[in-house]
């Protein structure tokens, strides 16, 4: 995965999230949607690790992960990868 013409510096689950999150752009996936995606349905552990995943995705991906125009959480939802718009 690149940003910028730069490649990305991913652990492999990193980017298995992230290329799951670019095949649904624009769509709210819940975190039990996003850990069916990515883990699978034989993953056992704990949500948390949706959260842990995306807040490093974002310092990756964001100019400003703490203020996100790419990857957005949906409160009470989940989270909406949305297109650049450039």
């Amino acid at each position: 995965a690149t940003l910028k013409g730069q490649p990305l510096d991913m652990a492999p689950r990193e980017f298995d999230l992230l290329l799951y999150l670019a095949n649904h752009v624009n769509e709210v996936l819940s975190v039990e949607d996003i850990l069916m995606g990515v883990w699978g349905e034989e993953w056992i552990g704990e949500t948390q690790t949706v959260y842990v995943h995306m807040r490093g995705l974002r310092k990756k991906i964001e100019s400003d992960p703490a203020n996100p125009h790419r990857l957005l959480t949906i409160r009470g939802v989940g989270y909406k990868f949305v297109e650049s718009e450039s």
